[in-house]
């Protein structure tokens, strides 16, 4: 049976990619000589954002990296940043009059959406040629993908960008020292905590006639919460199995009090 891992992100994951996309945009303005100018961005995971994507329409130009993040920029950014750069085109003179501005236009465009999607060499970015509606990744809209979903409003266009995004791996605080022996020596008592997903009934002739490749159908359902229990058999709390770093994880969603336990 394949099994397809699961990236859940927290709440706390979302404000840091949101951070990181406002510091890139930042950045970006500061690099290519454009004044400072405040930025809407909403942060939502991909999976859950179906009625945020309904707004765009036809001539919006996409891209896609080789990790599956993607980006779109609505009609009005390269227009934008051409006024920024430049100043408003003269009456009577047609962009294509202006080869080195809109070459200048594009490239910048180009920076700002490989910043966002944390790409460091511009060709690890393909652009896709505009006219066509702009839709998410199917992969970034599956249950626990691990992709967030950035709506970047300003005054210039729209931005949508997926990017992946990976909880870091927490450290210890460089010094820090408990209150006393006994805290030490109870912060280091091992303790085994178990993730149960379902229990099943099944006779022994059933038990004894299981061979390799045989699947054992369970109740729960994939997304349900999975319950965290103490050596003793008392819920801790339930959470949402997934991935991190390469290794299997659990994500806390609520305690045993709020789930009703």
């Amino acid at each position: 049976m394949d099994a397809r891992p699961i990236e859940l992100l927290g709440e706390s994951d979302l404000l840091r990619a949101q951070r990181s996309a406002g510091q890139a945009l930042d950045a970006w303005r500061a690099f290519w000589g454009l004044a400072p100018r405040e930025a809407q961005t909403a942060c939502v995971r991909a999976w859950q954002s179906a009625e945020r994507v309904r707004a765009v329409e036809k001539d919006w130009s996409c891209w896609a990296g080789d990790n599956g993040e993607w980006a779109a920029a609505s009609p009005g950014l390269v227009s934008g940043v051409r006024r920024a750069l430049f100043g408003a085109p003269q009456i009577g003179v047609p962009e294509s009059g202006a080869p080195v501005a809109l070459d200048t236009c594009d490239q910048a465009v180009e920076d700002l959406v490989v910043r966002l999607l944390k790409k460091t060499p511009p060709a690890a970015v393909a652009r896709r040629v505009t006219g066509a509606a702009a839709s998410l990744p199917v992969g970034a809209l599956a249950h626990g993908s691990g992709s967030a979903l950035l709506d970047i409003h300003t005054c210039e266009a729209r931005l949508l960008v997926v990017t992946r995004c990976s909880p870091p791996i927490r450290q210890d605080r460089a010094g820090s020292q408990p209150f006393a022996e006994s805290h030490l020596a109870m912060h280091s008592v091992p303790v085994t905590v178990a993730a149960e997903l379902d229990d099943l009934d099944m006779d022994l002739a059933t038990l004894q006639s299981l061979e390799a490749g045989d699947v054992i159908r369970l109740g729960a359902k994939i997304d349900h919460p999975l319950r965290i229990s103490a050596p003793g058999g008392g819920t801790i709390c339930f959470g949402d199995f997934g991935t991190v770093g390469g290794f299997r994880a659990l994500a806390l969603r609520k305690s045993a009090a709020h789930e009703g336990a």
